[in-house]
């Protein structure tokens, strides 16, 4: 609706009347029977017009009651009688016109004016209400109101806060129901007091259900009860801890061995004393606010000479607004006694002021103490000469040397050695021991000096580890010998500590290493001799029953299954040693290629699947779909850890399952980290095992009862191999009891689908029936065994086999060019591998030459080369490498 005034819209139902009076024919309404009916049915119109008139909008109204004081209601009033004035002047010139229907219109009139004023006055007592509220919410204290049934009517903003409840909860709820803890307390007895007697009431309590004290004030009325309340638990605490430090200080001045004395720094008027203040100055009986008080001494300097009454410390201090600190007096009393006194004056200021209202003036009887100062002195000067003849011989010693003063043990004397020793570039003299060396905190340093200062005994301490900080934050360990003598005063007390330090870190590191390493030589050749003797054992054992002429067919080939597994576990021993022994002398081979990961992972698990189904455990492979198909990195090495953890899961677990899960990790677009998690469930081990278990030569158990054999080799080799090709392996969890989790990670860049390591491997082993068809071998061995080997591992590939049993005869078969390819050991009487094929390049022999040998060292393989071989095979021979390398050379000799 628009914002027209109450005039306005009175002025225009007036015009609607006249107009609907001058429409309507006044003939009309005067001649015709029915014309006061036409008029009576015209009302309803003009009536609605009225109300219209009178309507006002409230929100307007309420604007303009709370923004302006000259909107009053007895304006409104005004308009409606003139209103009702031209009302009747109008209808009255209607001769026909009946009184009932003018009363009638009249009436109505009059009851809208009333309604408006009634309106009106709602209005007024709305805003006056509002306004209230908007006064409330904007207080600091928190309000609320409640009616005469307890009931709350009202919370302001704050009060909702300091409750911490919400006012839409509260508004309607009994106080009572909402704080029945307050039932029976002093809140609830003042309320109710307030409420029947109509007396105001103010107070303050602790309200147990909030843990807070309330400063309340209670206000009743007809309505019910206004309640003003504020948290004071801060105030109180603030006073209560005033109270108690003005206890406190009483307490303590009072019970000072120094005397005390508080004077006005006007009048001198003594404002406060205690009880040694009394008794160092003599005063007897003098009170608190007394002037000057009966002084029976004469104040002298140390010279001698008077000290003036201006010049008292405490007149000084209230003069110059200053604090006087260690002033020293000489009081000479009446009897001749004299004593001296060590004065302090501090000025004290109210906020605001410039000048001090009071001085406080401590002092202290030094009598004793300047008695003994010139013998002090004396023994001073002895005690500097002795100390600087101490000093010139511990700065010119050949050894770290340095001295500690006082229970502290504060660096007096450093000489360059020690300093050097210790701390390269840190400062020592001047500082404490615990300062100045924080980090031999811990190790009983501190306490050994601690115990030779308090007993004056000399101690030593020998191999004492010390672990020291550098200033670049580095840490070193050391071994060092200790020499600590104690330093006597004159009095003969403990005034300091010599220390004397020697680094022995060498000659411990020398120690230990050979302990060490005879332990570890120790443990590593009794578990190795027992590695090698049981499958060698075995292999002999099962050897000499195979002799037996009566054994079936199916009883040789379980016997020669065992005698083969045996072998290999023999062979594995000896390649553990020989790769461990590589990787230490950092001369392991990686030969990267492009192989199938996933073909590896199942290539190792087919290996140990009868293993784990032989106990009766579950061997679960996860995850390999995700895998990339291809990766470029060393797969033998990759096997062989493989082969290391899975192999020791599976020992060490009795139930249960053993599980692997492969996760790979992107690292650029070509390349990615592959995790390899082996789980277990079984023996597990302690932190201390864990921790121990990637050494050389180390097991989880190194006893002689050890229920589970292995050089100790596997796992250290495992981490070795592991991080040559970019990872590591890591102990990720172990319990003892419930197993262990192995962390193998390695870096690879990713292949492709070009013929990988086992498709060639396949293939080869496809096509190897046969495929040394006319080849001929010169086989140049002094072992019986091993010519027999090859020989028919050679001929069962259709090779042509001729032997010589040393070097010369190798030579001189070779000579004669009827071989395609020359395999020749190296260790042979008349004539070694080195001596024949030197002689055979001698003697411009070009044929393909192949070494074979038991050192599978790398050292050994290029010593080859280099003499002349054209490549070279270890021992124990592969079948299948050998069959590879001979028809490899054969091929290349023939074309």
């Amino acid at each position: 609706m628009p914002n027209i005034s109450v005039s306005d819209r009175l002025q225009r139902t007036k015009s609607q009347v006249l107009a609907l009076w001058e429409n309507k024919a006044r003939a009309e309404v005067c001649s015709k029977p029915g014309g006061q009916l036409a008029l009576k049915a015209a009302l309803p119109g003009l009536i609605d017009d009225l109300v219209h008139a009178l309507q006002l909008d409230r929100p307007v109204v309420h604007s303009k009651i709370a923004t302006s004081t000259q909107f009053s209601l007895n304006q409104v009033l005004i308009e409606l009688k003139i209103f009702r004035k031209a009302i009747v002047a109008v209808l009255s010139e209607s001769a026909g016109l009946s009184d009932s229907i003018l009363d009638l219109i009249l009436d109505f009139i009059d009851n809208a004016k009333n309604q408006a004023a009634g309106e009106f006055v709602n209005l007024r007592k709305a805003a006056e209400i509002s306004r209230e509220r908007v006064i409330l919410e904007s207080i600091h204290e928190a309000f609320f109101s409640v009616d005469r049934n307890w009931r709350f009517t009202y919370l302001n903003a704050h009060a909702e806060r300091l409750l911490k409840l919400k006012r839409e909860d509260l508004i309607g709820v009994s106080l009572w129901e909402i704080f029945p803890e307050a039932l029976g307390t002093n809140f609830s007895r003042s309320y109710h007091h307030a409420m029947e007697t109509g007396e105001t009431v103010q107070f303050e309590e602790f309200f147990l259900p909030l843990k807070s004290w309330y400063f309340v004030k209670g206000y009743p009325s007809a309505q019910g009860l206004s309640v003003y309340f504020e948290n004071i638990t801060e105030k109180r605490a603030i006073q209560l801890a005033m109270r108690e430090s003005e206890d406190r200080y009483k307490a303590i001045v009072a019970t000072l061995r120094e005397g005390v004395i508080v004077t006005d720094s006007q009048t001198s008027e003594i404002l406060a004393i205690n009880e040694s203040g009394r008794e160092l100055l003599r005063l007897g009986e003098v009170r608190e606010h007394q002037i000057h008080g009966p002084g029976n001494w004469i104040p002298l300097r140390p010279d001698g000479s008077m000290i003036e009454r201006h010049e008292y410390p405490s007149r000084m201090a209230a003069i110059t607004g200053r604090p006087q600190r260690n002033v020293e007096v000489c009081l000479k009393f009446d009897d001749g006694s004299m004593k001296w006194i060590l004065a302090n004056a501090e000025p004290m200021f109210r906020a605001g002021e410039a000048k001090p209202y009071a001085v406080v003036t401590s002092f202290l009887d030094i009598s004793e103490k300047k008695t003994y100062e010139i013998e002090r002195a004396r023994i001073q000067k002895q005690i500097s000469l002795e100390r600087s003849s101490l000093k010139k011989l511990i700065m010119q010693a050949p050894i770290a040397i340095c001295r500690l003063h006082g229970p502290n043990h504060v660096f007096s004397l450093v000489n360059p050695l020690f300093e050097q020793f210790f701390t390269g570039e840190r400062e020592l003299k001047g500082h404490p021991v615990r300062e100045a060396l924080p980090e031999l905190a811990g190790q009983g340093y501190f306490e050994l000096l601690d115990e030779v200062y308090k007993t004056g005994l000399p101690r030593r301490a020998d191999e004492s580890p010390v672990r020291l900080r550098h200033s670049d934050g580095s840490w070193r360990d050391i071994s060092v010998n200790f020499d600590y003598q104690p330093l006597f005063d004159v009095n003969d007390q403990v005034e300091g500590i010599l220390v004397i330090a020697a680094d022995v870190t060498p000659l411990v590191l020398a120690r230990q290493a050979a302990e060490a390493a005879n332990r570890m030589k120790t443990a590593f050749l009794a578990n190795v001799s027992h590695e090698l003797r049981t499958p060698l054992g075995a292999i002999l054992g099962f050897t000499d029953i195979l002799k037996d002429p009566r054994l079936n067919l199916d009883e040789r080939a379980r016997y020669l299954d065992v005698i083969e597994r045996n072998g290999r576990a023999l062979t594995k021993v000896i390649d553990d040693v020989l790769d461990i022994s590589k990787v230490e002398a950092g001369k392991l081979d990686i030969e990267l290629m492009n192989f199938s990961f996933p073909g590896l992972l199942r290539e190792v698990f087919a290996l140990f699947r009868d293993q784990a189904m032989n106990k009766g455990l579950e061997l679960i492979l996860r995850d390999t779909q995700n895998l990339p198909s291809q990766l470029i990195s060393d797969p033998t090495r990759l096997r062989q850890i493989l082969i290391n953890l899975i192999g020791n899961a599976i020992k060490f677990t009795e139930q249960g399952r053993v599980s692997v899960e492969v996760e790979t990790k992107p690292m650029t677009e070509s390349r990615a980290r592959i995790f390899v998690r082996i789980r277990d469930t079984g023996t597990g081990l302690s932190q201390e095992q864990a921790n121990k278990l990637f050494e050389p030569f180390v097991q989880g158990d190194n006893s002689t009862t050890r229920k589970f054999g292995g050089t100790g080799l596997g796992l250290a080799l495992s981490r070795r191999l592991a991080r040559a090709l970019g990872g590591d392996v890591v102990v990720e969890s172990c319990e003892v009891g419930k197993g262990c989790t192995f962390l193998l990670s390695f870096a690879a860049e990713l292949g492709d689908r070009l013929a990988t390591r086992q498709d060639v491997s396949s293939q080869r082993q496809r096509a190897s029936a046969g495929r040394l068809n006319g080849v001929r071998v010169l086989l140049v061995e002094d072992s019986p065994d091993n010519r027999f080997l090859v020989n028919r591992y050679l001929t069962r590939e259709g090779a042509r086999i001729d032997e010589a049993v040393n070097g010369q005869e190798g030579l001189e078969k070779a000579l004669k060019k009827e071989h395609d390819v020359v395999l020749m050991d190296i260790q042979m009487p008349v004539l070694d591998g080195y001596e024949t094929i030197a002689r055979l390049r001698r003697e411009n022999y070009l044929g393909p030459v192949i070494a074979l040998t038991a050192h599978a060292m790398k050292e050994e393989r290029e010593k080859a080369l280099l003499a002349g071989f054209n490549d070279h095979l270890s021992k124990p021979l592969s079948p299948q490498d050998m069959v590879d390398k001979v028809a490899e050379y054969a091929k290349l000799n023939l074309h």
